[in-house]
């Protein structure tokens, strides 16, 4: 993609795809796109038109996937353990720190092993 913003347009087009639901595998890869062009920036990287490094956790667009993953972490929801490792790794990758979501990934994946095992 060429953009003179492109977080602000992967998340632009991860919102416009996201309304009709939540769906992991367009989480995951839109993290993962995140990732990638915040490593093809480089270590100082000249940020004009764009979310910082910084800017991005506390940004509307951010806050609006985080909740989506949120709510999808939810004890009622389904979340594909595949996608929902890939979703852990990136946020990981990104630096994106949020206790409470955090916290409901290790719930959610606590709870996919315990009915994996027979422990419903």
């Amino acid at each position: 993609m060429q953009s003179q913003h492109p977080l602000k347009d992967v998340l632009f087009y991860y919102n416009k795809a996201s309304v009709k639901g939540f769906d992991a595998s367009l989480v995951s890869n839109t993290l993962e796109q995140i990732n990638l062009t915040l490593k093809a920036r480089g270590n100082k990287p000249r940020v004009y038109d764009d979310y910082a490094t910084f800017e991005l956790d506390i940004s509307w667009r951010m806050q609006q996937l985080a909740e989506h993953i949120k709510t999808a972490l939810e004890d009622d929801k389904y979340f594909n353990h595949h996608f929902l490792g890939e979703t852990s790794v990136q946020l990981g990758e990104i630096g994106f720190k949020d206790c409470y979501m955090i916290e409901k990934q290790f719930g959610k994946l606590n709870q996919l092993l315990d009915h994996r095992a027979g422990k419903n």
